[in-house]
């Protein structure tokens, strides 16, 4: 199983190098994303792009293209993930869409019923279990390639006014150490 992941990973950062040498402004399309139907864009994404659908910094300056910083707003996972931090953040994200944070109008049965594939209740799960650590060498592979991906995010979310600290984020924080990549 580690075998077929590594060599899947390996595949795709070398695509996503030769799209970098070629110079694509579009790294869906030089992935061979584009014009897909949606089901079988979902499979492929979910099959082959490991590696470029978690580059958040590639996705989120293209949005910033469309959408002013001020009406997006960036959370980590992990915010949506504990209870203790959940509520707020839905009451952000209310705030940014104008709608109430509480009241009659608000269903917070709703907001805070668990998710359909939770296992264990919690509102965003998605009831996968990892059974196994990833080798060292494709960590290593993958810190390579993430890294300076994650420092450009990093420094995008602080110009950007997306993120007030790079603390909100702890596993961005790091990026931005000097020597880290």
């Amino acid at each position: 199983m580690a075998g077929r992941l590594s060599d899947k990973v390996e595949a795709e950062i070398s695509r996503l190098d030769q799209c970098s040498k070629d110079r694509w402004d579009d790294v869906a399309s030089c992935l061979g994303l584009g014009g897909l139907e949606q089901t079988r864009l979902y499979a492929v994404m979910e099959d082959q792009t490991y590696v470029w659908r978690s580059m958040y910094v590639d996705h989120l300056q293209k949005w910033l293209k469309v959408f002013p910083p001020e009406a997006m707003l960036v959370v980590p996972s992990e915010a949506l993930k504990q209870a203790s931090s959940f509520k707020t953040v839905m009451e952000r994200f209310a705030s940014l869409l104008g709608l109430p944070r509480a009241g009659p109008e608000v269903h917070n049965e709703l907001i805070f019923k668990a998710s359909p594939a939770s296992t264990d209740g919690s509102v965003h799960e998605n009831g996968r279990a990892y059974i196994g650590e990833i080798p060292p060498d494709l960590s290593e592979r993958l810190h390579k390639a993430m890294c300076p991906k994650n420092q450009e995010l990093a420094q995008l979310l602080l110009d950007k006014k997306l993120m007030h600290k790079v603390e909100d984020f702890p596993w961005l924080a790091t990026a931005l150490k000097r020597d880290v990549c």
